[in-house]
């Protein structure tokens, strides 16, 4: 996972789950 996925999962937990799921 890169710095840049990070951060856009770090503010939204609901976006985590999607890039989990993906």
């Amino acid at each position: 996972m890169t710095i840049e996925k990070e951060n856009n999962f770090k503010p939204a937990g609901d976006r985590y789950r999607s890039f989990s799921a993906d």
